[in-house]
């Protein structure tokens, strides 16, 4: 239905679905950039939240819950960044009010691997997915490369304990830890749009490039991993010159 392109003009990670098909593109006309002719992410994020509005009071409904009796749910609103969550919270024995957010975000499978990839293609796998997220309010034919499928991967071949909790480790922090907001251009950002985990994600990743051996996440050093991340990504909030940085990672 729809072919992958990306273009030299399109940022890092970003790229466009043309759809291919006669009979798929009046079909999906509605959900077209009259421009580009490219499929929308963000009419079809729209799309997807008002189908998921729709459908929670039969997803989150008395019958349903009486089968989860130590877990309260809450649905949030539609104004995240890429598709809508799920709040729960547990209020078992152990582990009292232990919180856990569900995130629903609308993505679309494309055989094959990212052209733009630094690493090629792993065994056995066959696609990839791109989420509805653009980069820009008037360039929603763009949709981001989802990473999720190079990390899967990369986790699964990693063999040291520290490596595969670290960006456990980090996210535990985030939740535990108040940040004053922040405001940019008259909008206030709080922790949890600043500290999304794309973002923890991305800079603990770059900390495992920086450090590649296995010492440096061992025993004493471990720690310093940590806080090396969080030293780097309070500067770039901080700073505000540098602040646009971690923006356009959200």
């Amino acid at each position: 239905i729809c072919e992958f392109q990306q273009l030299e003009e399109d940022p890092a990670g970003f790229g466009r679905l043309l759809v291919t098909n006669d009979k798929a593109h009046k079909e999906l006309e509605q959900y077209i950039e009259p421009i580009t002719q490219c499929l929308s992410s963000e009419k079809i994020k729209k799309r997807f939240h008002q189908l998921l509005t729709s459908a929670r009071s039969h997803v989150i409904r008395k019958e349903s819950m009486n089968l989860f009796k130590n877990l309260k749910m809450q649905w949030t609103s539609g104004d995240k960044r890429c598709g809508t969550a799920i709040h729960a919270e547990w209020c078992g024995c152990q582990y009292a009010h232990l919180t856990i957010k569900i995130d629903v975000i609308p993505c679309i499978t494309v055989p094959g691997w990212p052209s733009s990839a630094n690493i090629p293609c792993p065994a056995g796998i066959l696609n990839f997915h791109v989420i509805a997220r653009s980069t820009k309010f008037n360039s929603t034919y763009l949709w981001r490369i989802s990473t999720t499928t190079a990390e899967v991967n990369f986790f699964q071949n990693v063999s040291l304990k520290e490596k595969k909790i670290g960006y456990i480790v980090l996210k535990a922090i985030r939740n535990s830890i108040s940040y004053p907001p922040v405001t940019v251009k008259g909008v206030t950002y709080g922790v949890e749009d600043l500290l999304t985990s794309y973002t923890l994600k991305m800079e603990y990743f770059y900390e495992l490039n920086k450090h590649p051996n296995n010492r440096d996440w061992i025993g004493e050093n471990f720690p310093h991993r940590i806080m090396s991340i969080f030293k780097r990504i309070s500067k770039d909030i901080n700073l505000v010159s540098t602040t646009k940085r971690l923006l356009r990672k959200l």
